[in-house]
């Protein structure tokens, strides 16, 4: 519709020429698309579209593709990144909650097939001991803050664990848990002890699996959360997110599976809404 405007796309395809996997994309080839159309454009004003994310992260500004953006738009007026805030607003991928001095918390983690990453941000100020519970009510997993571990079930392992103090880019604490594609299928118990506790505010994440939606594993009805879902980087400070209304509907409702913030860190996202539910197009 932009008759003047010309149009730059780069393909963000990556090759693992060991392994021979061909991947959408990672955080080094996105943000070497930015810089590809930041040289481009040179002096002109630009529009960069990256309407691609994760479930995961910190979702607070602190990925370097997040700074970077930032730093991006703030060397001259004129540049814009609009993003899609992503669809995870049903697909319960999120839980959140306090957790209170010496208290222990049982979450349930609806486990897949697929091989399925679950991750926990809470305030380094805090120290929470995360384990994991199989069907059988046995602990598969400790994580104590600081130190790795990997998770056995009948003494064979079925992932990784580890409880990363004082994460460098966002200051949290950050537990992640990454298990097998073959591991018993069924509903797994997340576990959270809190040993001392100032600020006692945790999230959960479970990140997006690429297979089929009923290969993806989610949060128990009871503790998902639809807030802070989303995606992993449009929570910068100088990008636009975008939401997905129903403009067919009687009051142009949000979209039911359009994601919401706020940020980790309190600001308002998406920042703007735009027509995306069964939108009209030449055939």
């Amino acid at each position: 519709m932009a008759l003047d405007a010309d149009l730059v796309f780069v393909h963000l395809t990556t090759l693992d020429q060991a392994e021979g996997q061909v991947e959408l994309a990672d955080s080094a080839t996105s943000f070497e698309a930015i810089d590809f159309v930041r040289r481009v454009a040179g002096a002109r004003p630009w529009v960069a579209d990256l309407s691609m994310d994760q479930a995961g992260d910190p979702h607070h500004r602190a990925t370097l593709v997040e700074q970077g953006m930032d730093a991006v738009l703030s060397e001259r007026p004129g540049r814009a990144s609009v993003q899609g805030t992503d669809n995870y607003w049903d697909t319960r991928l999120h839980s959140t909650g306090h957790a209170h001095p010496s208290e222990c918390m049982g979450l349930s983690w609806q486990i897949v097939p697929g091989g399925p990453n679950e991750e926990i941000l809470y305030p380094g100020r805090n120290a929470i001991e995360g384990a994991l519970q199989g069907l059988d009510g046995t602990l598969a997993g400790y994580g104590v803050p600081g130190e790795r571990a990997v998770p056995a079930v009948n003494a064979t392992p079925i992932g990784s664990l580890f409880h990363r103090l004082h994460e460098p880019n966002s200051f949290d604490n950050h537990v992640s848990v990454s298990l097998d594609g073959d591991i018993p299928v069924g509903n797994w118990t997340l576990l959270l002890t809190a040993n001392d506790v100032i600020d006692g505010r945790y999230h959960i994440g479970i990140q997006r699996d690429e297979a089929e939606e009923a290969d993806q594993s989610s949060s128990g009805l009871a503790d998902a959360h639809p807030s802070f879902t989303t995606g992993s980087s449009c929570n910068g400070l100088r990008t636009t997110a975008f939401g997905a209304s129903d403009t067919h509907s009687p009051n142009r409702q949000l979209a039911h599976f359009s994601s919401a913030g706020p940020t980790r860190d309190g600001r308002v996202k998406p920042d703007l809404v735009a027509p995306g539910v069964a939108v009209l197009s030449a055939r």
